[in-house]
């Protein structure tokens, strides 16, 4: 499908912040308002730049849990402890040193807060090393508490909004959805309700 140009744009902006430097940002938005779909075209644009870390947070997943699917994509044939804070267990890894490592963590505010903490303890531990940047996504209201937890650290988070959408956009990815799934009749069908249904979603 065609990225709506507001998103298109939340992505350049996204991108631009990794481009020029070692970042955190926080991408908020509500469930729905395609977050996971932004972070994707992030990492395709940023053309192997980066060496990409993907955590998929899931409710009941436990620290190790999220310990070891970060360890594994950084350092698959290293030796590490899951029972190690993610900063104790990455100075001992054999990582390049020119290495660049973007770590995107999707819903974040669904795992246990004190993840959330050990990647802030990495940024932290490893600024002005060009190691590490971060794309983190979570509900607005979560990232607000979050920031407001570790203002004292003096660290620089950048929260980025995902943008809502237009009508038009909807309209036009509600039409290209339809036509995908062989469901045309079924689009011109409800057409003449379908932007009120639609305004009634916010750009959501």
């Amino acid at each position: 499908f065609s990225i709506p140009n507001s998103q298109l744009q939340c992505v350049k902006d996204i991108h631009n912040e990794f481009i020029y430097g070692e970042n955190f940002v926080l991408l908020s938005g509500n469930s729905g308002s395609g977050r996971t779909s932004l972070c994707e075209q992030v990492v395709s644009t940023l053309d192997n730049k980066f060496v990409t870390v993907f955590i998929p947070c899931q409710d009941q997943m436990s620290l190790e849990q999220l310990r070891q699917l970060f360890l594994q994509q950084v350092a698959p044939n290293d030796k590490w402890d899951d029972k190690l804070s993610l900063d104790l267990s990455f100075k001992s890894l054999s990582i390049p040193v020119r290495q660049r490592l973007l770590v995107v963590v999707d819903d974040v505010d669904l795992v246990l807060s004190t993840f959330f903490d050990e990647l802030v303890e990495l940024y932290k531990s490893n600024l002005g090393l060009n190691r590490f940047s971060f794309l983190v996504t979570a509900h607005p209201l979560w990232i607000s508490t979050k920031v407001n937890e570790h203002k004292n650290d003096k660290l620089s988070f950048k929260e980025i909004l995902c943008p809502n959408l237009t009508l038009e956009e909807a309209l036009a990815l509600s039409e290209q959805i339809f036509t995908f799934q062989g469901l045309t009749k079924v689009y011109k069908a409800i057409l003449p309700t379908l932007p009120k249904a639609l305004e009634s979603c916010e750009g959501n």
